[in-house]
C-alpha cells in the first residue's frame, strides 16, 4: 500500500503543476502578468538499512544504507520576474516598464500597493487609474 501512497503524492503534485500552468495559459494576455512556476521537494525517507550495516545472508556491509523515498511535495509556486516582451497597445495613457521597476499605486483600502500594469485609463472622476481601478492622479511613480 506504500508504494500507492507515494504514487498518489505524484499525481497531487503533477495536479499542482497542470493548475499553475493552466492559469499562465488563462493569463497570457494580462498586460503585467508573469508567469508562475510550481516547485517541489521530497518527502522524508524511511532508513529501511543503517550504513554500515551487514547482510544476513551473505555478510556484505551496506556502506550508504537503503532509504526509501515517501514521494514529493508542492512547496511553492514561484513568480517568474523576467522582463516581457513589450507590445505597443495605442492607449493614449498606457506605459511600460523597461527593466527593473513598478508602479505604486493607491489601493481602495488607502494603502500603497506595486504593480507592472502599464494599462491606464481615466476613472469617471478623471483620475488616472489602472485597469483594476487602482491609483488615483499623482500616485504612480516608477519605483
Amino acid at each position: 500500500m506504500r508504494a500507492l501512497q507515494i504514487a498518489a503524492t505524484g499525481m497531487s503534485a503533477q495536479q499542482t503543476r497542470v493548475e499553475v500552468v493552466s492559469n499562465n495559459l488563462a493569463n497570457m494576455s494580462t498586460t503585467g502578468y508573469n508567469a508562475r512556476r510550481a516547485e517541489f521537494a521530497d518527502l522524508h525517507y524511511q532508513q529501511a538499512a543503517r550504513p554500515g550495516s551487514v547482510t544476513a545472508a551473505d555478510g556484505t556491509v551496506i556502506p550508504a544504507g537503503v532509504q526509501l523515498g515517501l514521494g514529493v511535495r508542492p512547496t511553492a509556486v514561484s513568480v517568474n520576474l523576467q522582463q516581457g516582451a513589450l507590445t505597443a497597445t495605442g492607449g493614449d495613457l498606457d506605459i511600460a516598464i523597461e527593466g527593473d521597476g513598478y508602479l505604486e499605486v493607491t489601493l481602495p483600502s488607502g494603502l500603497s500597493g506595486y504593480t507592472r500594469d502599464g494599462g491606464l485609463k481615466r476613472s469617471p472622476d478623471g483620475l488616472i487609474v489602472t485597469s483594476d481601478g487602482s491609483g488615483g492622479a499623482g500616485n504612480h511613480h516608477s519605483r
